[in-house]
């Protein structure tokens, strides 16, 4: 496992993950009509935008395949966002 600071390029594969972990993490607390509005609106350059206001983390595995990532406010000094692959 390898934790780094992500970029823009990693949009997709960070897409990827916060969509598989809302589909099947979000199943007991939200409408599956809720689930996808959320998952839909998900694009990979919506990360990169929100990397210019943010520093986002990835964990890598072995493989270099990002399986997880964190969004860090660091102004307010909160983690915004916490999603990895189920």
């Amino acid at each position: 496992m390898q934790i780094r600071q992500a970029v823009p390029e990693d949009g997709k594969a960070l897409r990827q993950v916060h969509t598989a972990a809302v589909r099947q993490s979000a199943q007991t607390h939200y409408t599956s009509e809720e689930i996808e509005a959320w998952a839909g609106f998900l694009t990979p350059a919506g990360y990169a935008s929100s990397m210019a206001r943010n520093p986002f983390l990835v964990a890598q595995d072995a493989a270099g395949h990002v399986v997880g990532f964190a969004e860090i406010d660091v102004a307010a000094g909160e983690v915004e966002a916490v999603y990895v692959a189920p």
